[in-house]
């Protein structure tokens, strides 16, 4: 009975890691502009935020 366990368990890790490692045909999407400019945008207006200091702005 622990033999069939074992046997069992054992079986089922390597069937894991045989499907785990099989590669997957995945359709790899194309950055799109518009959101990178978004993105810049966004990361440009963060900066400002942390680099604010407190001044009166013009």
């Amino acid at each position: 009975m622990i033999f069939l366990i074992i046997f069992t368990v054992v079986t089922a890790f390597f069937l894991g890691f045989i499907f785990g490692t099989k590669k997957v045909n995945q359709k790899k999407a194309k950055p799109k502009t518009k959101q990178n400019e978004n993105l810049q945008t966004i990361e440009k207006e963060y900066q400002n935020f942390l680099n604010y200091d407190g001044s009166v702005q013009q």
